[in-house]
């Protein structure tokens, strides 16, 4: 299929569909009210990832975000928009609203009204039960394979979608002279297609990127007004129709072809990777064999280990004692050596007493005379 208006930069097709199909909705209302020369401000308002500045290369671009970044106006969530009345030729915003806090919603309304000179362009999640219904099961599908919360889905049921009444309410009362609501996604496709991107997230290398995204973005615009759908494209023009003109799309429904690309996809994401968890299982249960056996071997090494231990603390056991015993015949030893000396001693004091003894009786015999 051929784009109504080509995109100025073919790689924007290789964007998921949910963020290309919002952004090439306002690019083409806006492309068709262009007339020969135009050159718009533009002020996007949320539009921190600058995928509007790729869009519109030609126009001056002007992005104002809660978040800082580079380029990127910041302000405080709440706070009126740092710019005068009339600023910009256009305001353009793509699914900020629903993360706005409730009550400052018809304040930033009120706001990105009033800083534009000719139109604004703003989509929102339909605002009714279905879309609820389908974004929890989505977070639900998200959360079971990735294994987290979804974080804007989970900021949408935390602050919930304002709904279509409430907005027609306050665009009513921004004294433009007219706006329109389209819908955007057809609500059941939506789910499929953002669930097999969920799938595609999960297993990047598996899936060929990105060339059936870019045919779905093709297939998908032509029946993206059928109803029920998932978003509301919103445009308020201040005088001049043709604003809201180009937002209309023919009657088409090619869709299929795009959504069954998609799920020719996610199916055969889906065989690869049931094809690698079985590997997987296969490699785990060799793995558990493996640790089973080694554990056995470890089992058995530590009981030989154990018994070896005993061995030898028998052994030492036994070298203690001899190492006492010899120790005390070392003692017994040093012992008799000491009573030795102290008998030798002794003898020699004796032996000198018996000496003199026999020296003295001979003395006396020798000077006694003979009968």
């Amino acid at each position: 299929m051929t784009l109504p208006v080509p995109v100025p930069d073919e790689s924007l097709l290789e964007y998921p569909l949910d963020h290309f199909s919002r952004h090439y909705r306002v690019f083409l209302a806006i492309e068709r009210a262009r007339r020969a020369g135009e050159r718009f401000r533009i002020l996007d308002v949320g539009g921190k990832a600058g995928l509007t500045e790729r869009f519109f290369p030609a126009d001056e671009v002007t992005v104002v975000d809660v978040l800082a970044g580079s380029d990127v106006v910041t302000v405080e969530p709440g706070a009126p928009l740092p710019f005068a009345d009339g600023s910009f030729d256009i305001v353009v915003s793509f699914d900020v609203l629903e993360h706005v806090l409730p009550d400052h919603r018809a304040h930033w309304l009120s706001e990105v009204h009033r800083v534009a000179s000719e139109a604004v362009y703003f989509t929102v999640p339909a605002g009714h039960g279905a879309v609820t219904q389908m974004e929890e099961r989505a977070a639900s599908f998200y959360e079971f394979v990735a294994g987290r919360h979804h974080p804007w889905l989970s900021e949408h049921e935390e602050l919930g979608v304002p709904s279509t009444n409430f907005v027609a309410q306050e665009l009513d009362r921004t004294g433009y002279r007219t706006w329109e609501r389209h819908s955007s996604n057809p609500l059941v496709s939506w789910f499929d297609v953002l669930v097999s991107g969920f799938v595609r997230d999960q297993a990047r290398d598996v899936v060929a990127e990105p060339g059936s995204l870019r045919e779905l973005n093709r297939e998908f615009l032509a029946s993206d007004e059928r109803e029920p759908g998932y978003r509301s494209v919103f445009a308020s023009a201040r005088s001049d129709l043709r604003w809201l003109e180009g937002l209309r799309l023919s009657s088409g429904d090619s869709f299929g072809v795009g959504i069954d690309t998609v799920m020719r996809d996610v199916h055969s994401v889906i065989v690869e990777l049931r094809r690698r968890a079985e590997e997987a299982r296969a490699r785990a249960e060799r793995a558990e064999t493996d640790v089973a056996r080694l554990l056995a071997d470890l089992r058995e090494a530590t009981s030989a280990v154990a018994e070896r231990d005993s061995v030898i603390d028998a052994r030492v056991r036994e070298l203690e004692a001899t190492r006492q015993h010899c120790a005390n015949l070392v003692e017994m030893r040093d012992s008799a050596a000491v009573e030795r000396d102290r008998l030798g001693r002794e003898l020699d004091r004796l032996n000198g007493m018996v000496i003199v003894r026999v020296a003295r009786r001979l003395s006396r015999t020798v000077q006694e005379p003979q009968p």
